[in-house]
This record gives C-alpha cells, structure tokens and sequence, in this order.
C-alpha cells in the first residue's frame, strides 16, 4: 500500500483560512443584504477563503459569482486574485484545461496592472498543476521562480518558506528523498521559529511520508501524528485527510511487530473514508476503498473487502499498480466466499493486467525471477516422477497431459477466434469512420466554396448594382427639380438604400469574411468579437498563417458557438481563446450563460452536433464542459498536420 495522497503545494496565493468564519451568517448576508459592491467584494473575499480548500464545488460558484462583481467594477487586483483562486479549484476538480485558462487570465491581469507578487503566486498554482499531471521538470521551474522572488524580496518570510516547502514537496514526488529532505528541513525550521501553522503541518507531512518510504516507521508516525493533530485543530482539512491515510498505511504495511496494527489501521482507513466522503473528492475516495480493501482481506472481511475493491474498480481499473491489487484482493475475497465464477473472471483480469506489467521496464526483474522459479518447479516435478515411476502414475500423467493440452488448444483457438473477429469488427469500424469522414469532408469543402462563391456574387454583383443605383440616384437628385416632400421622401430612399448596401456588407461579411482570406483567422475573429456585445478576444502563439480550410473551419465553428451563447444561453460576457503554437491548435469559447441541457448536447440535428462533425473531419476533438446556471466552456483541440501549416 505505498499509493498516498501528493500534496505538492500550500497553495500559497489562497487567503488565510480561519475556522471561525460563520459561513451561514456570511451567506445569509451576502443574498439578503443590499450592500454596496466594495463591501459586496469584501463578503466573496471571506466566503472563497472558507470554502477554497473545504468545498471545491462551492468555491468555484463563489468564485465565479465575485468574479463577475469584480469585473464590472473594473477591480484589477481582485480579478486577477479570483481567476487564480478559480484555476486552482479546477486543479482540484482534475481540470487542468480549464485552470490553466484561469491561470493565464490572471497572469494577464497582474503583468498589466503592475501586480508582481500575484504572478508568483499563479507561478505556484501552475506549479501544482503540472505536478500532478506528472510533469516534474516544468512543475519544478515555476517552484524555483517563486523561491528566487521571495528570498530577493526578503521581506516574506512565510511566503519563502512555503516556496522552500513546496520545492521539497515537489523533489519527494519525483523520488530525489536527499534533496527534499534538504529543502524540507530548512523550511520546517523556518515554520517552527516563526509558528506558521500551515508550514509546520506541509514540512511535517512530506519528511513523514519520506520516513515511511524509507522504513523508519516511529520517525514517520511521529511526523503524521503531529499533521493530524494540528490540521484537526486549525480546520486543514485537506491535511487531515491525507494524515490519515498515510497513518493507515503505515499500520498496515509495516512489517515489524510492535508497528503494524490491523485495528488501528482500519480506525484510521475508516475515518480516511468519511472525510474524502465530506470532501467530495473522488481521488480521495478511491484510495480509501483501495486501503479498506486490503485491511478487511487481511482481517479475513472478505464481503466487506469486495466491496471496497469493487467500489474503487468501478471509479478507476486504468491505474495498473492499483488495478493489479483490487482485482487480486477480489480474487481472494471470492475464493474465500465459495464465488468461482466471480473468481475466475478477476483472475483473468488479473492476469491480463500483470502479462501488461510484466511488458514495462520495470517488471523485468521480477519476471525473469518468475520464470526461475517456473523452471525450478519443472524439475522438481520431473525428479519426483522419475523416483516413483509405476504404470498407474504413467497412465494417470499421461491423461493427464492429454486433457490439459486438449484444455489449452481449445482454449488457445477460442482466444484467436476472439482476437480475429475483434479485428474484423475494427477494421470494418475503422473503414465506416474513413467513409464518413471523406463524406463529411466533402460536405464541408462544398459548403465553403458555396459561401465563397455566394458571398463575392453579393459583394461583387448586387453590391455594386446597388451602389450604381445610389450613384444615379444622387445625379437624377442634382438635376430634377423636388418640392420640399418629394426631397424628403427622396432622402429617406437614399438613407434606406445606404442601410441595404451595409446589411449586404455584412451578409456577405459573415458567410465569407474577407479578411479571412486577406489578414488570416486571427485578425477575422478579432474584427468578429469587436461587435459582438461582450465578448473577448485572446490569442496566444506565433504570427503564422494555417491552411485555408482550417481557418475557415475554426471561423465557422466561433460563429456559431458566439451566436448559440447570445440566442440560447443569453450569455453576458463570452472569452474566446485561440492557441496555436507547433504541436497543437486549441479554441475555446466561454461564457457566463445559463448551461446546454443534456438533452441539447447529444440532439442529432443541433448545431453542437454538426460543429462536432466539421471537427471530427479534421481529425480533432470537441469539449464540452457545462452546468446548470454556471456557464459553458467549449474547446476545439486539432493537431496540425505538416501538410496543413500556413
């Protein structure tokens, strides 16, 4: 059981967390109070450093909510201090997308209005981001420029330790013990002398887990106990929770006598439990079923112990480590319950997810060790059968050998027959899915030349024809002579007339923009989101063309996704990002509307399906993220082809 909880950071940027706020009173005032916006600001302020590290689904409506007030009082600092805030929730709900979206937007706000210390914070946040998707080398990075900021400034010294702590933290993620007890010490000394609550409890967790890696289990237990202790006391939840499992593990996987307690290792498993239950984590759940699984196996809980197995392989059978562990515990629990069939099929996953184990670098030692012991085995069988060699035990093994080989050929046969029609039903998949893309794809083609081709007959045919009439019309207007009502009559026509040439302008702007095919896709969406009424336009990336099609088809696709935030969701405020850099092309449109009903998503004739086709054609993927009341976030993801570079 050596999977526990990674808490890589304090999350230093977040407010300071006092468990004396009255959360309901400060809710109660908030919704029932008419309080001017600066003091509505200041209540978001202490309702998100409540629930930011209680309450991730929480957080982020509040967060949202104050982000809103925030902006439309042009509140600089708080905006950049609230989409920090909401990336980092989205770390916690496993979005790494979404909060580096946020993560940007801040960084933006705060290099604009001067606020250097708020971007060290995002530094790291960002940090914590790409340490949990296991990118240690980028996460380390962003650790190291908040360490070089604070111990510059000098005049932080919580914020110096935290970065200190977080290094550590972060090198006893990626397996460097020496260096991270380094780090750790120095921050840990730093947090003692000065009391700081929240370092003590970080240092104390990370120089605990590292003992426990290392064998020194009283060093470790002395360390956890003291994490639990205080973030009990100081409502650090997050903390508590990963206390007690790391306790739970090293009760029960220690070897020595006087250490290892199955009790208490339940106790704190159980407890483990019922805050990732509170916390609402899934991350958190999941490791605690795996731990109760294990701990009621070893009690001989066999019912007890399938559950929790089963639980955990339901949320997650893809983490291969863990997926080898539930399904042997599962394996037991059966055997021991009398369930064969149950039994034998999570053998045979068993099996299938150890031959994949085996395949890795890792396993090779441990295989080669396996097949020593097969072969040892072997000739031990053999050395017995030669020393008691009668005509019974001949027949007997004889037979015995038939059947067991009949068994594997039949077995072996059934396998491939399996294996051949699998790979007939992909390739006649895979053959459908290529049929339906050139199909759609030659929709696509055919729609764009049919815009292409309508929006020049307009601008150049009926656009000119209409200009030639106000042209003949302002000369017929200098020679003929008008009483005062036909000139009024005449002038309404001429003002009618120039609203026709420029709602023409505009129809065939928008079904083939002609800086498009001028300027390129980043100027045409800029130019688009100027008038539309609250939306945004945000481009990260070089200055490169990509192919015309392309552009076209990630022109089309904003369009419409503006245009369904403005008529159906009646979205206030819409962000459109576009990202291209070598390896990647990412749009996405976000707004602040009221959410797409399932019902809509998955509709056969509604746009969203006919965007996921333009999409699929190019071999791309389409995001939705939505809910109720709290907006919509669509993002297109296409990896180009070197063919397809502008």
């Amino acid at each position: 059981m050596k999977k526990y909880l990674i808490l890589v950071t304090l999350l230093a940027a977040a407010c300071t967390l006092t468990a004396q706020v009255n959360i309901d009173s400060l809710l109660n005032e908030l919704h029932n109070g008419a309080h001017p916006a600066a003091e509505r600001l200041r209540l978001y302020d202490r309702i998100n450093a409540f629930y930011i590290d209680r309450d991730p689904v929480m957080a982020a409506r509040y967060l949202d909510e104050g982000l809103v007030l925030a902006t439309q009082e042009k509140d600089q600092s708080r905006m950049a201090r609230y989409n920090n805030f909401r990336g980092a929730v989205a770390v916690r709900q496993v979005q790494y997308d979404t909060a580096f979206i946020y993560f940007n937007k801040s960084l933006d706000i705060a290099r604009k209005s001067g606020i250097e210390e708020m971007s060290v914070n995002v530094y790291g946040n960002m940090a914590m981001a790409y340490s949990q998707q296991g990118n240690y080398v980028a996460a380390l990075e962003y650790y190291m420029k908040c360490l070089a900021y604070y111990e510059a400034a000098g005049n932080n010294p919580e914020r110096y330790m935290t970065a200190m702590a977080n290094i550590g933290g972060m090198y006893r993620t990626a397996g460097n013990e020496d260096q991270a007890i380094l780090y750790l010490e120095k921050a840990r000394k730093i947090a003692e002398e000065q009391n700081f609550t929240r370092g003590k409890i970080k240092t104390w967790y990370d120089l605990g887990v590292i003992y426990m890696d290392r064998g020194e289990s009283q060093r470790a237990l002395d360390f956890i106990t003291q994490v639990l202790e205080l973030s009990r006391s100081t409502g650090e939840t997050l903390f508590e929770v990963a206390a007690t499992q790391v306790l739970a593990t090293i009760y029960y996987s220690n070897t020595t006598p006087d250490v290892r307690d199955l009790n208490k290792a339940e106790q704190y498993a159980e407890e483990f439990l019922r805050l990732a239950n509170e916390y609402g984590a899934p991350y958190y759940q999941y490791n605690a079923w795996s731990t109760l699984a294990a701990i009621y196996r070893d009690q001989k809980r066999y019912r007890e112990s399938e559950d929790m197995a089963l639980k955990a392989w339901a949320m997650d059978s893809t983490n291969l480590n863990e997926s080898i562990a539930l399904a042997s515990t599962i394996v037991i629990a059966n055997i021991a319950m009398g369930n064969t069939d149950r039994a034998i099929s999570f053998f045979w996953k068993y099996n299938d997810l150890k031959n994949e184990y085996a395949n890795t670098s890792y396993h090779q030692t441990t295989a080669e060790m396996e097949v020593k012991y097969e072969t040892e085995k072997k000739e031990f069988r053999i050395a017995s059968l030669e020393k008691a060699r009668t005509l019974y035990i001949g027949l007997g093994t004889a037979i015995t050998l038939i059947i067991l080989l009949a068994f594997a050929l039949l077995l072996n046969r059934h396998r491939l027959n399996l294996q051949k029609r699998r790979l007939a039903e992909q390739q006649i998949e895979t053959l459908e899915q290529e049929k339906q893309l050139v199909a759609t794809q030659a929709v696509l083609d055919g729609e764009n030349a049919e815009r292409s081709r309508l929006s020049r007959d307009l601008h150049d045919g009926l656009g000119c024809m209409l200009s030639i009439i106000k042209v003949n019309l302002k000369n017929m207007k200098s020679i003929a002579a008008m009483d005062l009502p036909d000139r009024e009559r005449f002038a309404g026509a001429m003002d009618a007339l120039d609203e026709a040439i420029d709602e023409l302008r505009r129809i065939a702007h928008h079904i083939m923009p002609e800086s498009l095919a001028r300027e390129g896709l980043q100027a045409s969406l800029d130019d688009f989101c100027r008038v539309v009424p609250g939306a945004r336009f945000c481009y990260v990336g070089s200055e490169r063309r990509l192919d015309y099609n392309m552009e076209i088809l990630l022109y089309r696709c904003t369009y419409e996704l503006v245009n369904n935030a403005l008529k159906h969701a009646q979205a206030t405020h819409i962000d459109v990002q576009l990202i291209i850099d070598r390896d990647l092309i990412s749009l996405s449109v976000h707004d602040d509307g009221a959410g797409i009903p399932d019902t809509v998503v998955f509709a056969a004739n509604s746009g969203l399906n006919n965007i996921r086709a333009r999409v699929t054609a190019a071999k791309g993927k389409l995001n939705i993220y939505s809910a109720p009341g709290q907006g919509t976030e669509i993002s297109i993801e296409i990896v180009p082809s070197p063919a397809g570079e502008g």
